[in-house]
């Protein structure tokens, strides 16, 4: 007899401070705890181009040090480029 056990979910990642970081940095560092990135990019008024500012989990704000599951899609807040 064999049992294989299935979790109902997958277990939490605290969600590390990427404010300042490059898009590719940022993506780098998600996928490698275990985090996809979403498509769904969201541009704000900022000077620097494809800076992170921010990150978004089902359409909410995510603060560093919040918990999402493991394998969420993750979509991030970046920089246009034209502020002052």
């Amino acid at each position: 007899i064999y049992l294989t056990l299935n979790p109902s979910k997958y277990r939490d990642i605290t969600i590390p401070n990427l404010n300042g970081r490059t898009k590719r940095q940022a993506s780098s560092q998600l996928r490698a705890i275990g985090l996809n990135i979403g498509t769904k990019f969201t541009y704000v008024n900022d000077i620097g181009k494809d800076v992170v500012r921010g990150l978004r989990f089902n359409g909410k704000i995510v603060n560093p040090g919040d918990k999402i599951p493991l394998n969420s899609i993750i979509n991030l807040v970046l920089g246009d480029g034209k502020g002052r």
